[in-house]
């Protein structure tokens, strides 16, 4: 499978799918008003990704803003790795890193966590 490298736009992140690593980075702000059509060639990546995939799997966001919007597509990501994780038996790391004085994004990482019941998002300092 190929990689997916998005580059950073005005309201989209940076996005880095590496499959021969099998590290996956979101960097930067994510505000777009339809993050639906930014992210839907991401879901589809992981779809396939994850239909063949039987190695650990690293994903590292580091966010320094998203909005509301954003939420959906993110909580559809987390949903599939979830999935894989529990179906596959596959190693799962997910790394939140947030600036310790963002007291919003951190709280974001926390919610995030707190909607999986196998997946344990690590909250880092950026």
């Amino acid at each position: 499978m190929k990689n997916l490298i998005i580059q950073k736009g005005t309201d989209t992140p940076f996005v880095s799918l590496d499959p021969a690593n099998n590290v996956f980075d979101f960097k930067g702000d994510s505000y777009s008003q339809d993050p639906n059509e930014f992210y839907a060639p991401i879901i589809e990546w992981f779809q396939e990704f994850l239909s063949q995939n039987k190695r650990p799997i690293t994903v590292n966001f580091h966010f320094t803003y998203f909005n509301t919007p954003t939420y959906r597509p993110m909580m559809e990501i987390l949903q599939m790795l979830e999935q894989h994780h529990v179906t596959k038996k596959i190693p799962l790391s997910i790394n939140w890193y947030a600036n310790t004085q963002d007291v919003d994004m951190m709280n974001d990482a926390k919610f995030l966590d707190s909607n999986f019941d196998h997946l344990d998002i690590k909250i880092l300092p950026a």
